[in-house]
């Protein structure tokens, strides 16, 4: 699990980002609370820098905020809650 704050110390330094992304990689799923929407448009950009040939980015959307996101994902997903779904 990571927070919108250690992604801030993340996204300064090259070197953490790598080290970040070797670990999302190796893992089955990374959890980010409190993050920001154009935090998670720049994760989803970092991600595509390192994934590879054949490999996509999804985000699961939940609110009209994350419009950012979804833009620049390959894959999307929209919650519903209570059978009202996130309009853009």
């Amino acid at each position: 699990m990571f927070t919108g704050k250690a992604l801030n110390e993340i996204f300064r330094d090259l070197t953490m980002q790598k080290s970040f992304m070797t670990l999302a990689y190796l893992s089955d799923m990374m959890v980010g609370s409190e993050i920001k929407p154009l935090q998670k448009q720049k994760l989803i950009l970092m991600a595509k820098n390192f994934i590879g040939e054949g490999e996509y980015t999804a985000c699961v959307v939940t609110t009209p905020e994350d419009q950012f996101m979804v833009n620049d994902s390959d894959l999307c997903v929209n919650l519903k809650d209570k059978g009202k779904s996130t309009d853009f």
